[in-house]
């Protein structure tokens, strides 16, 4: 589950995605499942998908790279806390590499 705070993101810890909601499955080989919005449309009703990426973690640094509906992105975070349930941080900087002419 995701709560959005201006720049500071938290996510709680759960067994399966809310399936009108983002959320991220990070695993400990360093791969993480996305659950994204699966066109360039944000307009509700909103069709959410699953992408394959990964994540790599330095010290509070926290780094995510995936595909979208239109490439390939790079999103860094700096963790703010992080415990069994939940992990909030704040996104530093994003990069979006389309694939696609908009």
């Amino acid at each position: 589950e995701s709560v959005a705070n201006q720049n500071v993101v938290t996510f709680h810890r759960a067994t399966k995605f809310d399936k009108d909601k983002p959320g991220y499955q990070i695993i400990a080989d360093g791969s993480l499942v996305s659950h994204q919005n699966s066109s360039d449309c944000g307009t509700p009703p909103i069709a959410y998908e699953k992408a394959q990426g990964d994540w790599a973690r330095n010290s509070n640094a926290f780094t995510i790279n995936g595909k979208f509906w239109g490439g390939t992105y790079t999103i860094q975070y700096e963790i703010n806390q992080l415990d069994a349930n939940k992990l909030q941080f704040e996104q530093v900087s994003s990069k979006y590499n389309y694939s696609i002419e908009l």
